[in-house]
């Protein structure tokens, strides 16, 4: 479960404006109650909002820790499958009055265990996640199976099907490790994308000062802020319009002698309807998109600490906080939209600075297209001595190298 912070003060305020809005229609006054119980629901959307946002932070994490855990368990597939192999050799090779036969079978035993902790571990993953699905489990069921009947075929002195319920194991556990490959691929895409957006969603979250935003991404938002400015400052027209109209209605109905009454209701109509209400709608979203243009600011500097171009950003950071003041200050205006518009420009030549300063990094790694051959190895008793550490299967990643995912691949190739 994803633990979600209580919001105190917000809940105090709407209990407040739901106490307002009882006790003002106990006082026949609906129209005073109606503003408070509008007030309290705008609470609640906020609330609502910043719900959503924990929810797909806490989200984020989850698929996070399941990566490294999905990452753990094939990698420990790949070891299992190899030792699997290396004993089926020795099996081929022997007898069964051979003096060694008995220790053999009972690292077959060891390996049925290793591979109890791998079943557990890819359940408890597929409890949270759904793309392990039954064609996992029907994967696992039949490796049990195989090494099962392994064990039991091969203490009976039956050897050649023994060693054939080995090979079913060995490409089953091959077949598996493909299959949890790509899932593993999918979860790792779907954790970029989620890092990757800007709308808040996944981390880091904006303003929450973590690295996941580039130049390009702050630039992009700032746009989107700008476009968010040049809406609000169109409905705050039509706000005023539908205001003014409210009030001519109004004096034009008051003049009438009988019909005076009918005059000031239009008023208040005009006013409440398109007046008060777009004010209260605008503020809400004039102050979104100042906390906006805020976390853009913190992204921004930390982005810039990072790429060290902390002092061509000052007078950028500079900007961006006038503008936050020129929001709070005067709203919606055509002097701050500017303003926003400009800072766009002054961002794209941060980017380009960026781009320049990074040439030489991009020219070192183009060295590393020469393929590289590395002559490290692990040997099999090597494997299976840190194989057989402690708890290793759930405590630590075993240090395996691609080119062992490359061999489950041609092996299985080969067995066909």
């Amino acid at each position: 479960p994803i633990d979600i912070p209580e919001d105190k003060p917000t809940e105090q305020q709407i209990d407040q404006e739901q106490e307002k809005a009882t006790d003002k229609l106990d006082e026949q006054k609906p129209s005073e109650a109606g503003k408070n119980q509008k007030k309290a629901g705008q609470k609640m959307k906020q609330m609502s909002k910043a719900m959503q946002m924990q929810m797909q932070f806490g989200q984020s994490e989850t698929i996070e820790e399941d990566v490294k855990m999905l990452r753990q368990i094939v990698d420990n597939l790949v070891v299992f499958s190899f030792q699997q192999e290396d004993l089926m050799e020795i099996f081929k090779k022997i007898e069964y009055g051979n003096p060694i036969f008995g220790k053999k079978l009972n690292i077959q035993n060891d390996l049925k265990t290793n591979f109890e902790h791998i079943d557990d571990s890819i359940f408890a993953l597929s409890l949270r996640q759904p793309m392990i699905g039954s064609q996992i489990n029907t994967s696992l069921t039949e490796i049990q199976y195989n090494i099962d009947k392994s064990l039991e075929r091969l203490a009976q002195n039956q050897s050649r099907q023994g060693i054939g319920n080995q090979q079913y194991t060995i490409t089953g556990a091959n077949d598996l490790a493909v299959m949890l490959s790509d899932i593993l691929s999918n979860m790792q895409m779907q954790m970029a994308m989620s890092m990757g957006s800007g709308s808040g969603k996944g981390k880091p979250m904006p303003g929450s000062g973590g690295g996941g935003f580039q130049l390009p991404d702050i630039i992009e938002k700032q746009q989107s802020l700008s476009e968010k400015m040049k809406e609000g400052m169109k409905k705050g027209e039509k706000g005023s319009k539908g205001e003014g109209e409210g009030e001519g209605d109004g004096d034009g109905n008051g003049e009438n002698g009988e019909n005076g009454r009918d005059g000031k209701n239009g008023n208040e109509n005009g006013d409440n309807k398109d007046g008060n209400g777009n004010s209260e709608e605008l503020n809400e979203e004039l102050f979104e998109i100042f906390k906006q243009q805020q976390d853009l600011r913190n992204q921004l500097q930390n982005r810039l600490s990072k790429e060290g171009l902390n002092g061509k950003g000052g007078d950028l950071l500079k900007k961006m906080e006038g503008i936050e003041q020129q929001l709070l200050d005067k709203g919606f205006n055509e002097n701050t939209l500017q303003q926003m518009l400009n800072l766009k420009y002054e961002l794209l030549k941060l980017d380009k600075a960026d781009l320049e300063q990074g040439k030489e990094s991009r020219r070192e790694s183009r060295t590393n297209k020469k393929d590289f051959q590395n002559n490290t190895r692990l040997s099999p008793e090597e494997i299976k001595k840190y194989f057989n550490t402690t708890e290793i299967l759930n405590r630590e990643a075993l240090p395996l190298h691609q080119d062992y995912k490359n061999k489950v691949q041609e092996y299985f190739k080969e067995s066909e």
